[in-house]
């Protein structure tokens, strides 16, 4: 290779293609610096799509005039992590590349594979690995192409921090660097690893692979950062353009953006000068041999700026991934809108290995005040591992995380599943000889992980079983809340925890703050997972782990116990005290990495569910979700529809012909509450459908509007077993909608059920309240798009919740009357419906939300808003009677977090500390 020495050569080009997607275009600044540091004679790239980094470095190299002849190669047709894509990216790059670089640039078509016949050994000087992204891929390109580099080679390799689906580069990465010394990597824009098979010459590499120049790093990425930003930038222009109907409206929309950018571009160009400025000190430093002129507060500010943009960055380019889709599914409106909420959510977000760090020593500080309440009668518990040719060194950690618990009243249970691996049982024998608390059978054949489970669960002497993976971890105070727990409430028999991930590089992420014991939500997800603690007496008494349920043992073996105890004896600790290992074929990673484990799932649920008088068939989502759809009555229950109006022509005739022409549901009518109606063109409809459509009834209601009172009154008159709760301004969207609440309403222990309600534009306008959100109540994933999935799939779950919104509230009438409806004294107005869901609650029956029942809702359009000083003052009230009425609940709702933020604006994300 022949190198040149020209500074900053990178900062002088831009590249000239840039396409969606724009995940390598956070590199190109690094790639242009590396090509004009080292000048190249042969430079290839396996993988090229659509260009973004191949015609990076051809730019390169033709601004340099460089003598590096380049060698794309690809099939030009995709891949599943790439997907699959049509002609059109090969006919654009041949196109681009013909006008610009044919001179030196190749692109052979074919597999990787195919290509290796075309080039000797030791004739590449730079070669990037950007193909099928899994470990065996990855491994197989680097090990056949690596005879092709020369002894001075070096060898990039993307998304090396990218651990989701299958992707295996980072696995390989980090086998790499304990091979080669000679290496360097960047994080942002899914990560790039640099790899030289020798000591390079350039004084200036040598300070990045010795981690010295960490102010020329943080300009690379600062660089690669606003290259990439710009390019999202770009795309949204293009967006716009293509849209020109739309543009006035939205182009304030789309300058407030590139105002953004340009703002971020001013602090960057400023921390790029703080860096110099430090850089040139640190030489003086060195040259008086001083400690006195130290100046650190510059070098802190640039490396907080980066990690500000990178985060912005990271969600700008998930957004831009889905752009096209989403815009064609939704509008460009919702494109914009849910732009907006991913930058403006940067004000908002707390790094959670942070927050955890924090909420740690909180923890460990609250432990020491806590006396030891039970230490005369400690609980002891049995900690459950099976292994099976576990990797040694998560397997250690796994088990140091035992060892170091805070609690030191337990046994650790290790099956040996006969694993093949010879230095598993040695390592074993070793650890349970040092510590006569680890507990070791090695069974003399392999049973999977049911049976295995089920043998460790025969030495086990605790009171209660602890379910560890091999490769997970506990916190170091896991056990002591436990049994905290069960101090409490001394009568429990099931205990879980919140929970996270950690991956390889030992980083937290998507931690799951869950809600308490919910019935309806177990039927979709086991959310109860990690940490599961079971009554020792129980579990033996259903005879453990059921062989055949491999994949969802846990999840049946959590159902088949929960029905065996009351729900007052789930208990749910609202804290992170398990750390779920991703590695490659996890279920920590996807549900789809195991498929026999959806299966076994399905199983579980169904017989669950029979067993709770529930019949029906389960389905499975894309997203690893399940579903039970309980078959029809053969007797469908009546059922009230109780619609209060005033005016709204428009509105009241919508919604009931929506009614009327959507509703499968055959056994309803519809009871309307005119109340003090004064337009004639409403009068009249009133009078009409009545006399046409015998379901229908209007009565007249002269007196002065008060919600709960009117809803009363007309529950009075309804002939039928249940009753349903409509405003006017809704309009129904799906034909199942009445027969999906009807089938929730009728399961055991339901009291209130409600919809999904959507505002016109499709985001979400109620999908459940959540207590003490925005002060008193608020709804869950408001303003969210119609098909986002929620916190962890909670939008797409029917689940208990602590209350539902009136515009859509089902419920037995006899349960109406038990708790004496809506309050007509103290709320009149607002928090009617709220209120009557928690007394409904407080006898013991549980609220349901369903999303399988969609409607439109206008929200209050015929009543108006609170603005009047005479409103403004009735409000305040109901706002104080519910505070003083509920104080416990508005504190704590069971079926959210309390880890997680009451601001209205940024429900299911971490709450700050005070």
């Amino acid at each position: 290779m022949t190198h040149i020495d020209k500074q900053n050569c990178w900062s002088l080009i831009n590249p000239s293609h840039l396409n969606f997607p724009y995940s390598w275009v956070g590199h190109t600044p690094f790639a242009m610096w590396l090509i004009c540091k080292l000048g190249p004679n042969i430079f290839v790239e396996l993988g090229t799509h659509s260009g973004n980094s191949y015609f990076a470095i051809c730019e390169s190299i033709k601004a340099h005039a460089l003598k590096t002849q380049c060698y794309a190669i690809d099939t030009w047709q995709g891949d599943p992590h790439a997907n699959f894509y049509s002609e059109d990216i090969f006919t654009s790059v041949n196109s681009h590349n013909t006008e610009h670089y044919a001179s030196f640039s190749n692109l052979m078509r074919m597999t990787f594979d195919e290509a290796l016949g075309t080039f000797e050994n030791n004739q590449i000087d730079i070669l990037h690995i950007d193909g099928l992204h899994t470990y065996d891929a990855v491994k197989h390109d680097y090990t056949s192409w690596l005879c092709k580099m020369k002894s001075n080679g070096v060898i990039l390799f993307h998304d090396i921090t990218v651990r989701e689906n299958d992707f295996g580069v980072f696995k390989l990465w980090e086998e790499l660097k304990n091979q080669y010394p000679y290496h360097f990597e960047f994080h942002h824009s899914n990560g790039l690893g640099v790899l030289f098979l020798e000591k390079p010459s350039d004084p200036e590499i040598l300070t990045l692979l010795n981690n010295q120049n960490k102010t020329l790093i943080q300009q690379f990425e600062i660089s690669g950062i606003q290259q990439t930003f710009m390019a999202n930038l770009n795309s949204l222009n293009t967006l716009l353009k293509d849209n020109p109907s739309e543009r006035l409206s939205l182009e304030r929309e789309f300058n407030t953006l590139v105002h953004k950018y340009n703002q971020l571009l001013s602090e960057t160009q400023t921390a790029l000068i703080e860096l110099r400025v430090d850089e040139i000190q640190n030489q003086l430093n060195r040259i008086l041999n001083s400690t006195s002129w130290k100046l650190t507060l510059p070098i802190r500010l640039a490396s907080e700026l980066l990690r500000k943009m990178a985060r912005i960055l990271k969600k700008n380019l998930m957004l831009i991934k889905k752009a096209n889709d989403f815009r064609n599914q939704h509008g460009f409106k919702a494109l914009l809108r849910r732009i907006y909420q991913q930058i403006n959510l940067r004000n908002h977000q707390v790094d959670y290995n942070l927050w955890f760090k924090r909420d740690l020593e909180i923890r460990l500080e609250n432990i020491k005040n806590t006396p030891d309440q039970n230490i005369l009668n400690p609980t002891l518990f049995s900690i459950i591992m099976p292994v099976y040719n576990s990797d040694i060194g998560l397997l250690e950690a796994a088990i140091k995380s035992v060892q170091s618990q805070i609690y030191t009243h337990w046994e650790l249970c290790i099956c040996n599943d006969a694993s093949t691996n010879e230095d598993i049982k040695p390592f074993l024998d070793s650890l349970s000889a040092a510590d006569s608390r680890i507990k070791v059978y090695h069974a003399t054949s392999n049973g999977h992980i049911s049976k295995a489970s089920n043998l460790a669960i025969e030495q086990a002497t605790g009171n209660f079983l602890v379910l560890l993976d091999h490769d997970d971890l506990l916190t170091i105070d896991a056990l002591f809340w436990v049994n905290q727990a069960l101090i409490d409430n001394p009568t429990a028999k099931l205990i879980y925890s919140d929970e996270d991930k950690i991956h390889l590089d030992e980083t937290l992420s998507d931690p799951y703050f869950k809600t308490d014991w919910n019935f309806e939500l177990i039927l979709g997800q086991n959310y109860f997972s990690h940490l599961g603690v079971y009554e020792t007496a129980l579990v033996k008494s259903i005879n453990g782990f059921r062989e055949g349920f491999e994949g969802a043992q846990d999840y049946d073996l959590l159902l088949r116990c929960a029905e065996k105890v009351k729900p007052s004896d789930i208990i749910h600790i609202p804290k992170v005290l398990y750390h779920w290992r991703v590695v490659p074929g996890s279920t920590s990673i996807n549900i789809a990495e195991k498929p026999y484990a959806i299966n076994a799932a399905k199983q579980a649920i169904k017989e669950f569910a029979q067993n709770n008088h529930l019949i029906g068939e389960v389905e499975v989502f894309n997203s690893g979700l399940y579903r039970l759809i309980e078959k029809n009555p053969i007797v469908q229950p009546s059922v009230t529809l109780i619609i209060p109006t005033y005016n709204g022509f428009k509105l009241i005739k919508n919604c009931i012909e929506s009614i009327l022409n959507k509703t499968t549901y055959q056994n309803f009518s519809i009871l309307i509450i005119d109340n003090r109606s004064d337009e004639p063109q409403t009068l009249n409809y009133l009078k009409q459908i009545q006399s046409r459509h015998p379901k229908i009834k209007v009565v007249r209601d002269e007196s002065p509007f008060n919600y709960s009172a009117i809803n009363n009154r007309a529950v009075d008159l309804a002939n039928s077993e249940y009753v349903l709760l409509l405003n006017n301004d809704t309009q129904v969207i799906s034909n199942n909608w009445l027969t999906e609440m009807m089938r929730m309403a009728c399961r055991p222990g339901v009291g209130v059920v409600g919809a999904k309600l959507l505002y016109p534009d499709n985001r979400v306008q109620h999908a459940g309240v959540i207590l003490g959100l925005g002060g008193i109540a608020g709804h869950a994933f408001h303003l969210k798009e119609k098909t986002d999935p929620g916190y962890f799939g909670l939008a797409t779950l029917p689940r208990v919740v602590t209350a539902v919104t009136g515009a859509c509230l089902l419920v037995k009438k006899s349960i109406y009357k038990e708790v004496e409806g809506l309050d007509e004294t103290h709320l009149t107005v607002a928090f009617n419906d709220v209120d009557f869901c928690l007394k409904v609650m407080s006898k013991g029956y549980r609220n349901v939300w369903t999303p399988f029942a969609e409607l439109y809702h206008f929200e209050s359009i015929t009543r108006g808003l609170d603005t009047t000083p005479e409103k403004q003052a009735r409000f305040e009230s109901e706002i104080q009677y519910m505070a003083n009425t509920w104080p416990n609940i508005i504190a704590k709702d069971p079926f959210y977090n309390i880890n997680l933020s009451l601001n209205l604006q940024n429900a299911y994300t971490l709450k700050h500390f005070d």
